[in-house]
């Protein structure tokens, strides 16, 4: 929005009314440069770091979720796979700074990793939705979801800039506690932006109120503990307590942008993730007191570490007047690991890849 201004010029008195006018939102994702976005022929929507900050949603997921477009498809309170147009996974493009997230071990199945992706930190989101395969490939074909960083602020006046916020937050129905606090040092040429937070989920807690016709209907009667050497089922005293649904999260976040001219910049993109062990609910509900099918069914720590350079490019004219050069790599930790109630078996399935582009 801008603000402009009303003149009444009666009798010669000048009297100033404040006024807004809105200026059209630019959307990148589109065509990967900059476009207004009443140009852009495809469905596109834009969240706002002020709407996530008022939204006040969990995770990335949560957001994609809040949006009332996208189903987020959760088989667990650590999950949080989008669903944009009947496509998920890898058939819908995740993409963070330019950077493209879909690997291959990005299956047919549900995936939890934009829960790795800090909603803290994030200036926008761009969503497109609908094909976008001639611009990214063949993951695009139910949408993109492009999440854009902040950038640290420069000095503007000779003096180093210091800007910085925090925040702590509780939820109650999974007794959620979260911390976030990010520092922004900067000076003319070099500014820095250096963001933590941690989340920790407790056990959640679904609502008691159940249609008639369904009274039973996701109740947790029963969990499995591991007494001694065997497992045993135990009566859950509170049925509504989704017992072996919690876990822990925290991210770092590290931007550091040099500009050499007005017309070129550099920048350097750090981003880490990881998560306790996250256990799979529905799995872990599967049978019956008597006989339950599973004792333990969990992901393992879900890591992904980011680093990204950036040549920024703003001359104004040419062949090369506005643009940019990225290069990145990112190393992705991945592991599933279940056993069958009093089996001894545990098995497991780990997949790490490294990625440069």
């Amino acid at each position: 929005m801008s603000r402009g201004a009303v003149i009444d010029t009666t009798d010669d008195d000048y009297m100033m009314e404040e006024g807004a006018q809105g200026l059209n939102e630019i959307v990148v994702s589109a065509n990967r440069f900059e476009q207004q976005r009443k140009d852009v022929p495809q469905q596109t929507e834009i969240i706002t770091a002020a709407s996530m900050a008022f939204d006040n949603q969990q995770t990335s997921g949560d957001v994609m979720q809040n949006t009332g477009n996208i189903l987020v498809q959760k088989s667990q309170l650590g999950g949080g796979s989008p669903v944009i147009r009947g496509f998920e996974t890898n058939k819908v493009l995740l993409v963070v700074d330019g950077v493209r997230m879909n690997n291959a071990i990005y299956r047919a199945g549900h995936l939890q990793n934009i829960v790795t992706l800090d909603n803290a930190v994030m200036e926008r989101i761009e969503i497109l939705y609908g094909p976008g395969s001639v611009m990214y490939g063949s993951d695009a074909l139910g949408g993109v979801m492009h999440f854009f960083t902040k950038n640290p602020k420069f000095s503007t006046d000779g003096t180093t800039a210091i800007h910085g916020s925090a925040f702590a937050r509780y939820s109650t129905a999974d007794a959620e506690k979260t911390g976030h606090v990010d520092l922004s040092i900067g000076g003319g040429k070099l500014a820095s932006l250096t963001s933590f937070t941690y989340s920790d989920f407790d056990d959640l807690v679904q609502g008691s109120q159940r249609k008639d016709k369904y009274p039973d209907f996701g109740k947790r009667t029963f969990f499995v503990e591991r007494q001694g050497d065997i497992d045993v089922a135990v009566a859950n005293d509170d049925v509504d307590k989704q017992i072996g649904s919690g876990y822990s999260q925290y991210d770092i976040f590290q931007k550091f942008v040099y500009r050499a001219s007005d017309a070129i910049s550099h920048t350097l993109n750090l981003q880490f993730s990881t998560s306790s062990d996250v256990p799979r609910y529905d799995r872990l509900t599967q049978g019956t007191f008597q006989s339950p099918t599973y004792a333990e069914w969990y992901y393992g720590p879900q890591k992904r570490l980011m680093a990204a350079y950036r040549l920024g490019m703003n001359r104004g004219t040419g062949l090369l007047g506005n643009g940019g050069v990225t290069l990145a790599y990112q190393s992705i930790e991945e592991s599933r690991h279940d056993r069958r109630f009093n089996s001894v078996n545990l098995n497991h399935r780990i997949e790490k890849l490294d990625i440069k582009s």
